[in-house]
């Protein structure tokens, strides 16, 4: 069993299902958080209840949707402050210097198996971030403007976690622009 921490929560993970996290952040800091969780309707039992634990941690509610055998539950928090972070634990917003610092870090169990890679074969973990401004580096696996995404197979996920890191330098005008004195 492996324990994941997003958002400041402790999530145990062991059920066969794909994560999608997206977060729009403002020059403010605080943005809107969103988290997919589906998987195959047998699995549903296991990761809607996490996400329900997921959506009252946040203070918030997951919607449940279904498309064939295929379940979804989204969990959206707007108004979400990206630079506060429960006690001991790292904020994933930081303002270092004159620029700003995403990072999300979950660590792997580092227990790689053949059975644990059947189980989660065919399933992916997704986080898509879009920041405000210029974008100074990043590690992300796809860029797209001021989108920034990381993709990997859910086993990969688990076993191996994720760091997933960004710099940059918000625009003044507000979320993802700099704003000029018309002539």
């Amino acid at each position: 069993m492996k324990k994941l921490v997003i958002l400041g929560i402790i999530v145990v993970s062991v059920g066969c299902f794909s994560m999608e996290i997206k977060s729009e952040i403002r020059a403010d800091g605080k943005g809107t958080q969103t988290m997919i969780l589906y998987g195959q309707k047998d699995n549903e039992s296991f990761f809607g209840g996490m996400a329900d634990s997921l959506a009252k941690e946040l203070g918030t509610e997951a919607k449940r949707t279904q498309k064939g055998d295929t379940v979804y539950y989204t969990i959206e928090k707007k108004d979400y402050d990206f630079t506060q972070a429960p006690e001991g634990q790292k904020p994933l917003v930081t303002k270092q210097g004159d620029k700003w610092v995403f990072e999300m870090t979950s660590e792997g169990s580092g227990q790689e198996d053949e059975t644990t890679k059947s189980v989660f074969e065919g399933y992916t973990f997704k986080l898509t971030v879009t920041l405000p401004g210029k974008i100074l580096t990043h590690n992300a696996t796809k860029k797209s403007g001021n989108t920034l995404t990381w993709e990997l197979p859910m086993y990969e996920f688990q076993v191996k976690g994720l760091t997933a890191k960004a710099e940059y330098q918000p625009g003044k005008g507000g979320f993802g622009c700099s704003c000029a004195k018309a002539k």
